[in-house]
């Protein structure tokens, strides 16, 4: 299920994503839709770095992006470019592909996505790519539905295609195949800075991304209730999505669901676990800290047996925090020290096997000599409570 409601102690809009009554991701944004991940732009190229290998790209009067030269390859030009290395001046068409970090710019692409249920359209790397997840069959039974692209654009065919109709999938490509021309077409007689494309607000990108038989959505706010409704006619999922849109005045969506309470633990660095102990995340410039601590654990067993115990216990509190809080890049867990090699791999094995479920890439990639574990998941958009700052700067 999916809820999306205003939260009273902000101007924005708080989106979760619940499994079997979970929390298990959360966004906030304005109620336009703060994020400007996947949006696509007509770019003049600002300053190029050759001792980096990279251009820096304005896509707004306040606003410019980080392009590397072997992304210009792909490249849609409005001015300049082709097949020399690009120019101050030139003007292309890209796509932010990772929003600004920290103090990272936001990354651009020239390789423009199309995101839907069922496909993601390209328009650089052509070629036709099926999800891993997708058996032979399944793959075949496609193949024989798609039109041929004749080279045209590339396209990658989403795990939730296995249980499409034909109906289903062809109007879908028909549709992405008809907004990209678009986007091409008119794209590079625009004005610099010109949006081609915008994405929507999280709540769509939620819904398409896990869309599956028996998906509900509730809302009480009016733009995100009929933005969805339009999606809904437009994709003919009467029968398959779910839209509520709640009007109970006496108790808001935002008590019914808890999501005033967990947006308000998502600010604290400190979360409890069942046993007493404790896990303190800190976000850093640099990457993300997590501390474990027995906290207020009084059990009668050993002492290994009591690291082990919390230790397990924190690597499921982790897996869940990360996701939910979108943290992203490098990640340092400080476990309670271990002496036994057996055990320490088991928890390693354990937070691998955790982590993989996530969505966005995820890796642990090693236990320190000083029993320090690092992990790694791709930047796409920033953290929560760097979606909290943005809404709140929107408002200064």
């Amino acid at each position: 299920m999916i809820a999306s409601a205003p939260w009273k102690d902000y101007d924005g809009i708080a989106t979760v994503l619940y499994e079997e009554d979970r929390a298990v991701e959360c966004f906030f944004s304005s109620a336009e839709g703060n994020s400007i991940l996947g949006n696509i732009y007509v770019g003049k190229i600002e300053t190029v770095q050759q001792n980096i290998g990279a251009v820096f790209v304005r896509i707004g009067e306040n606003l410019r992006g980080y392009l590397p030269f072997s992304e210009c390859r792909d490249a849609i030009w409005k001015t300049g470019g082709q097949t020399r290395i690009p120019r101050v001046g030139d003007e292309l068409l890209v796509q932010v592909c990772r929003e600004a970090v920290k103090m990272k710019q936001p990354g651009l692409t020239t390789n423009l996505n199309l995101n839907g249920r069922f496909f993601v359209l390209s328009s650089g790397r052509k070629t036709v790519n099926f999800s891993r997840k997708l058996k032979s069959d399944q793959v075949k039974r496609i193949k024989s539905i798609l039109p041929p692209l004749s080279n045209e654009f590339g396209l990658i065919v989403r795990t939730s295609a296995q249980e499409a109709g034909e109906e289903e999938l062809a109007l879908e490509f028909s549709m992405m195949k008809e907004k990209m021309e678009t986007i091409l077409h008119y794209g590079t007689s625009r004005t610099i800075y010109s949006c081609l494309y915008q994405t929507s607000g999280p709540w769509m990108r939620e819904v398409k991304q896990y869309f599956s038989e028996g998906l509900s959505v509730v809302t009480d706010c009016d733009g995100v209730y009929e933005e969805l409704m339009q999606y809904r006619k437009d994709n003919q999922l009467e029968q398959q999505l779910s839209i509520t849109f709640y009007e109970d005045k006496l108790l808001p969506l935002y008590k019914l669901h808890s999501i005033s309470a967990l947006m308000d633990k998502l600010q604290h660095k400190q979360v409890w676990l069942k046993s007493g102990g404790f896990i303190v995340i800190q976000e850093t410039e640099a990457c993300v800290v997590i501390d474990v601590n027995t906290g207020k654990y009084d059990g009668k067993k050993n002492k290994e047996d009591t690291v082990m115990m919390i230790n397990r216990e924190a690597v499921a509190e982790i897996a869940a925090q990360i996701r939910l809080r979108q943290l992203s890049g490098i990640i340092l867990v400080d476990f309670i020290n271990m002496k036994d090699l057996k055990k320490q791999n088991d928890l390693m094995n354990e937070l691998q096997t955790l982590v993989s479920r996530d969505p966005v890439k995820t890796r642990v990639v090693d236990l320190t000599a000083l029993q320090i574990v690092e992990m790694t998941r791709q930047k796409e958009m920033k953290s929560f409570r760097e979606q909290l700052e943005a809404v709140e700067q929107e408002h200064l």
